[in-house]
């Protein structure tokens, strides 16, 4: 299939990277890092796939519980039914999870590598071709209104060097207060003296990092949901929509025991087309996505949490203002 370059890509622009692509009409090509944070975010995007089959399930409940018949002693049948139980949880929110996830159809350009000692081909590389196949998030919208919000109170794993905590915590030292920093966004606004010659207004993660207040936060909020060529008024039916999607995130990270989503990032986006397209019913969408990071915690993501909260206090404040 042609692939052209996603015109609507906010976040993650850089000389050095790669850019997302476009399958008309309906699927977007995310490239993969080439390190370990490819590998992870394949595995994550199949740990989601796999959740969602029922025969894959009780394949992970028997091995769970494959060590009944080797447990010896009262400790061993605590310690198997932790971990059948651990299992069983871990895979309900997986299930519960994939609904704030773009649709996968899995890897796409990867190059097999046949090991001598296998008769089958495997991969010990990403390869530069490799990208993800995903829905396209913006593919129902005349006009797609995009931000891009990388989440939580810090960006790096606890693992990370001096260094690297230093550096990121450098790009938006707010972001452990606010629980989130505005990587880029695009509305539509012609009348913008900006605006490129399809009508869009384009913000990069410099103009995010000089947010650092919450009034400045809404200001830019406004700016994005401006409605139509009235400043004064905003896209409340858009802000309600995502209100809406961004408290079932919340409620499932509220009951989330099992994963941390360092780096990830929240997608959000609108029609800025007036009126609406009558063939569309889906005002706006709200995704979580960018898994490069994600790690098993059992104390969950509080970060992720409280960004969250944050972003639908000022959401709520947009729509009663």
């Amino acid at each position: 299939e042609r692939t052209t370059q996603m015109h609507s890509q906010v976040g993650g622009l850089s000389t050095h990277k790669r850019p997302l692509l476009t399958i008309a009409p309906d699927y977007a090509l995310k490239p993969l890092h080439l390190d370990h944070r490819g590998f992870r975010e394949v595995a994550f995007y199949e740990a989601l796939r796999l959740a969602q089959d029922d025969d894959n399930i009780k394949i992970w409940h028997l091995c769970a519980h494959a060590e009944d018949s080797m447990a010896i002693g009262e400790e061993s049948e605590k310690n198997t039914d932790h971990s059948a139980t651990a299992i069983k949880r871990e895979i309900q929110l997986l299930r519960r999870l994939a609904a704030f996830t773009p649709a996968y159809f899995g890897l796409v350009g990867q190059d097999p590598i046949v090991e001598p000692c296998a008769n089958f081909p495997v991969s010990s590389e990403i390869s530069p071709r490799s990208h993800l196949l995903l829905s396209d998030q913006t593919a129902t919208f005349s006009k797609p209104c995009v931000v891009d919000i990388k989440m939580g109170t810090q960006s790096y794993e606890p693992d990370a060097t001096k260094e690297k905590r230093d550096r990121e915590i450098s790009k938006y030292p707010k972001q452990e207060t606010f629980g989130f920093r505005l990587v880029g966004m695009r509305n539509y606004d012609p009348s913008h003296p900006r605006s490129d010659p399809a009508g869009f207004v384009f913000f990069d993660k410099v103009f995010g990092r000089t947010l650092e207040t919450k009034e400045e936060l809404l200001g830019a909020f406004r700016v994005f949901f401006k409605h139509g060529d009235d400043c004064e008024r905003v896209r409340t039916d858009a802000i309600s929509s995502l209100l809406i999607q961004l408290r079932a995130i919340l409620r499932w990270f509220e009951e989330n025991d099992c994963l941390c989503f360092y780096s990830s990032s929240l997608l959000m986006v609108f029609d800025g087309h007036l009126p609406a397209s009558d063939h569309n019913n889906i005002v706006a969408k709200a995704k979580m996505i960018d898994f490069g990071h994600v790690t098993r915690n059992t104390k969950g993501d509080d970060g992720f949490l409280h960004g969250l909260k944050t972003l639908v206090a000022l959401f709520d404040t947009l729509v009663e203002h």
